[in-house]
Formats: structure tokens, C-alpha cells, sequence
């Protein structure tokens, strides 16, 4: 019974480590895209002001 345990106890730990991980790239995705957009924006922007 305690061996099953320890290794549910370690599946679940590795599980927690493998959603850190997810959640981790998924948060660097995120502030790719949102610098990307925003760079787009400037960028947009900037051309809207140098024309007039």
C-alpha cells in the first residue's frame, strides 16, 4: 500500500511539473504576441502620423 502511494505521490508530482512547464510556454507565447501586436501598432501608428 505505501509503494503505490509513493508512486501516485510521484506521478502526481511529475504531472505538476509537466503543467508548470505548459503554463510556462504558454505565458511566453502570450508576451510574444502581445509585442508583436503592439509593434504592429506603433508601427501603424507611425505611418498614419508621418503622412499628414
Amino acid at each position: 500500500m505505501n509503494k503505490k502511494l509513493a508512486e501516485k505521490n510521484i506521478e502526481v508530482k511529475q504531472y505538476e511539473k509537466m503543467k508548470e512547464k505548459a503554463f510556462h510556454q504558454y505565458v511566453k507565447v502570450q508576451n510574444y504576441e502581445e509585442t508583436k501586436q503592439l509593434d504592429e501598432l506603433a508601427m501603424m501608428q507611425f505611418g498614419k502620423g508621418a503622412w499628414r
